[in-house]
C-alpha cells in the first residue's frame, strides 16, 4: 500500500468532499468530453501563481488537418537556447492552452529555453491520428523555424504529461523513423504508455483514486482510438515500441500513488533495454496530475525545478 504524501493526501479529501454524488450521466459522448474539458479547466486554480517571463504569444501554424494553435513562452536572454514543444494531457479529450500556463511559465524561467505549446485536435471529435499528426506538424515546424524563433536547432526537445507523454513519444518515434528531426530530449511525465483494454498492471487498481479509474480511462481510450485499430502499435502505446540507442535522451517522471505507475516503469525498462539513456525519477507519495498542482503540492514545484534542470543540462 502506497502512503499517500500529506499534502496529496489533503487534496484528495478536499476534492471528495466536492465531488457530485452520485457521478453525473451524460446523454452522449459530446456532453461527456464538455464536462471533462471543464472539469479539467479547474485544476488551473491549483496550479499557483503564474511567473512572470519575458514574452507569450499565441501563433497559428499549419497542419495536414488544419491551422493548429501553440504558444510561445520565452524568458529572458533565451536567444540563441533550446526549444521545448509541449503536449498537454488530458486523456486525448481534455486539456488546452490554459490549463498548463503556469507549470509552463515556470519551465520556461527554469529550463531558460523557449517553451512552445501546443493545442492539438482533441477527441472524440477528432480520432487518431489527427491529434498526433497535429503534434508531429508543430515540432516539425518548430525545426523548419529555428532561425526566426531565435532558437539552436540542435537542441528542440518534446514532452508531455499524461497522454500528452504517449504523444510526445509518437513523436520522437515519428521523427526518428524519417529521420529528419532528431530531438534533444524527450521528457515524459507519468505517461499514458499502454492504451490496450487487455492492460494488467497492479497500480491501475491498487493505486486508482476511484473504483471507476480504469472504466473511466477506457472511456477515453474509446473515444480517441478508431474501434478497427490496433492498440499495440507503438504510436499508440509506448511499451510496444521498438527503441533504437540513438533515440532521445529520456526523462520519466513518476507519481507514486497513480495508477499508471506500472505503466510508466515498464516504459523506462523497455527503453533502458534498447539502448535508450533513460533517468527515471519517483515522487513518493505523489499523485497523478500533480504537475499542473504546484500551487498546492511542494512535490508540483519539485518537478517544474527537476525538468527544467533536465532541459538546461548539455
Amino acid at each position: 500500500m502506497v502512503e499517500l504524501d500529506p499534502q496529496a493526501k489533503a487534496l484528495l479529501q478536499r476534492m471528495a468532499l466536492s465531488a457530485t454524488s452520485p457521478p453525473p450521466t451524460f446523454k452522449d459522448d459530446a456532453e461527456w468530453a464538455a464536462a471533462g474539458r471543464k472539469m479539467h479547466r479547474g485544476i488551473v486554480a491549483l496550479s499557483g501563481a503564474p511567473e512572470d517571463v519575458e514574452h507569450i504569444e499565441d501563433q497559428t501554424i499549419p497542419g495536414p488537418n488544419g491551422a493548429i494553435p501553440i504558444r510561445l513562452y520565452r524568458p529572458t536572454g533565451c536567444k540563441g537556447q533550446g526549444a521545448f514543444v509541449y503536449l498537454h494531457g488530458g486523456g486525448f479529450v481534455s486539456g488546452d492552452l490554459e490549463t498548463h500556463a503556469a507549470p509552463l511559465r515556470a519551465l520556461a524561467n527554469r529550463s531558460r529555453q523557449t517553451v512552445i505549446a501546443v493545442d492539438y485536435r482533441l477527441a472524440p471529435e477528432h480520432q487518431y491520428p489527427i491529434g498526433l499528426e497535429d503534434c508531429v506538424a508543430a515540432a516539425t515546424w518548430t525545426d523548419a523555424h529555428a532561425a526566426e524563433l531565435h532558437i539552436d536547432p540542435k537542441r528542440i526537445s518534446v514532452g508531455g504529461d499524461s497522454s500528452g507523454g504517449a504523444l510526445a513519444v509518437g513523436v520522437a518515434l515519428s521523427a526518428h523513423g524519417r529521420g529528419t528531426l532528431k530531438f534533444s530530449k524527450l521528457i515524459l511525465i507519468y505517461p499514458n504508455a499502454d492504451l490496450c483494454d487487455d492492460r494488467v498492471y497492479p497500480s491501475i487498481d491498487e493505486r486508482a483514486p476511484r473504483p471507476s479509474w480504469r472504466a473511466d480511462m477506457e472511456r477515453y481510450f474509446r473515444a480517441y482510438v478508431p474501434a478497427d485499430t490496433d492498440r499495440r502499435s507503438g504510436l499508440l502505446s509506448p511499451v510496444y515500441a521498438t527503441y533504437a540507442v540513438d533515440f532521445p535522451s529520456t526523462f520519466i517522471a513518476l507519481a507514486e500513488a497513480d495508477p499508471l505507475f506500472d505503466e510508466g516503469q515498464r516504459l523506462a525498462a523497455v527503453m533502458t533495454q534498447a539502448g535508450v539513456k533513460v533517468t527515471t525519477q519517483i515522487y513518493r507519495g505523489m499523485i497523478h496530475g500533480f504537475f499542473q498542482m504546484a500551487g498546492v503540492l511542494d512535490a508540483g514545484r519539485q518537478l517544474v525545478d527537476d525538468i527544467g534542470a533536465n532541459l538546461a543540462a548539455p
